[in-house]
């Protein structure tokens, strides 16, 4: 019998003891591989070197066989906000936010949001929240601002897969997207994995039908003139709502070829169970192991 010390990156995974004609496999954590680090300003990511040493206590000839490693692993979740936000309302909450996660509200610092990327990073799901839609824009536009920022995103993480969760209008931007992206040539097209809307009012919202009629009624154009007299950002009061009245989104349901059939304005398109897919509780792999 032989002994065989199998070393993963400085770390002893175990050792083996074999005879001549047998052969032996040792499981091996995925936590004590390194794996790419993701690319910066959307260039791919930087790769990943593991080291595999093996230490002979006899002077017998060793003979290792290289394979293929596999594991399974999710793609990453964007983020996308809604109308008349940005990318800070996915939290983290600390004041003043930390800039590092997600980006911080230039005109306000402690504008956290909900705390919603919290339970991502506790889980070491990949994910990005960088996204940025201006916050007046209509479905179209947006759809196509989404498109634009999200190819760097998933460059970044070396894929062309994603699963998108949507606040608000965002709902609609990615429905409007998900079309485009269906007629695009196969080699660019964007594989989305799932499609997760919060709040989105897919039946059109009577609140947007108000802020309109205000807004065209005499009174609101002498709003909307001293918003721009000043320059200040019109909020609520702009035209990001013009596309979003009960009318405008059944319009739009009626041409999409993307059904939505949900009960409310409340309902997500699909939802993704972290717990079933999150590498960190896949454990162990290794062919013949236990």
């Amino acid at each position: 019998m032989r002994t065989i010390s199998v070393f993963v990156n400085g770390w002893q995974a175990g050792a083996l003891q074999w005879d001549v004609k047998g052969g032996a496999c040792i499981p091996i954590s995925t936590e004590h591989f390194k794996f790419p680090r993701r690319g910066a300003n959307g260039t791919l990511p930087v790769p990943a070197v593991n080291q595999i040493e093996f230490a002979a206590d006899a002077c017998c000839v060793l003979t290792v066989h290289v394979g293929t490693l596999t594991f399974k692993a999710m793609y990453p979740i964007v983020l996308v906000h809604g109308w008349n936000a940005g990318p800070w309302v996915w939290g983290p909450t600390p004041e003043p936010a930390d800039s590092s996660i997600c980006p911080v509200n230039p005109d306000k610092a402690s504008d956290g949001g909900q705390n919603f990327v919290q339970a991502l990073i506790d889980a070491k799901v990949p994910y990005d929240c960088t996204l940025t839609i201006k916050p007046q824009v209509d479905s179209d536009t947006g759809a196509g601002q989404l498109s634009d920022g999200l190819a760097p995103i998933l460059t970044s993480f070396g894929v062309r897969h994603v699963n998108l969760i949507a606040h608000s209008k965002a709902g609609l931007f990615a429905r409007r997207f998900l079309e485009d992206n269906a007629t695009r040539d196969r080699t660019v097209q964007v594989g989305v994995i799932s499609l997760t809307t919060l709040d989105t009012p897919h039946h059109g919202s009577v609140l947007a039908d108000t802020v309109v009629r205000f807004r065209t009624s005499t009174f609101g154009g002498v709003v909307d003139y001293l918003l721009k007299l000043v320059e200040a950002e019109p909020g609520f009061l702009g035209r990001g709502a013009d596309d979003m009245g009960v009318d405008s989104v059944k319009a739009f349901n009626d041409r999409s070829f993307l059904r939505f059939s949900g009960p409310s304005s409340q309902a997500a398109v699909l939802t993704v169970d972290l717990e079933a897919v999150l590498p960190a509780r896949l454990g162990r792999f290794g062919r013949g192991c236990s």
